[in-house]
């Protein structure tokens, strides 16, 4: 008999964040399949079988990541000014800093990571803001409200990112101005395209 499907994803999840943890640990060309099922206590082959190879094992891992962060980030998404701080306490959370600095370090040992990221995450963010920027800056065209929305995000980290992941403690001050800052981007300009 077969396991139940939940007990399947369950699994899959397990393995996706046992192979996140050695890839941030040990960097993304230092891990293999086999690191990852031995960390695991998995077959190669089941790796295989889930995920298909690294690729996909990355962007699961990815994927599980972003939906351990994403409930704050959901939870306040009709409220940009609400989003703006839980974007800013998870941005600048140890573990995603520990991730950022993963992708950028694994992105140049293969590109498909990037990609991957830029896939699952990155998208993924505008998507759930976009709506509330668009309400708020009372644009009506998705492309502008999505580019909008991409500024908003930069703007709330700025270069205190930078400083995050050169080891710097955030300066709650700068993060503050940010966040106003990247509050006038929502301001209604006449903008109604």
């Amino acid at each position: 008999m077969r396991g139940s499907a939940s007990r399947g994803e369950a699994r899959k999840a397990a393995l996706a964040e046992a192979a996140l943890d050695l890839f941030v640990e040990r960097g993304f060309a230092a891990v293999t399949l086999e690191d990852v099922a031995l960390a695991a206590g998995a077959s190669k082959s089941t790796l295989v079988k889930f995920f298909g190879g690294r690729r996909g094992l990355v962007a699961a891992a990815l994927a599980a990541e972003q939906e351990k962060v994403m409930g704050p980030l959901l939870a306040a998404r009709d409220d940009p000014e609400a989003f703006a701080e839980a974007y800013q306490a998870v941005i600048f959370s140890p573990g995603c800093l520990a991730l950022l600095r993963f992708v950028i370090g694994a992105s140049r040992e293969d590109a498909a990571v990037g990609e991957v990221f830029r896939d699952v995450v990155l998208d993924r963010l505008v998507d759930v803001i976009s709506p509330a920027v668009a309400r708020s800056a009372g644009l009506t065209d998705e492309a502008r409200a999505a580019e909008r929305a991409d500024q908003f995000l930069a703007v709330l980290h700025g270069t205190e990112l930078l400083r995050a992941l050169s080891g710097e403690t955030p300066d709650p001050r700068r993060l503050a101005g940010y966040r106003t800052l990247a509050l006038t981007l929502l301001a209604p300009a006449g903008n109604t395209g």
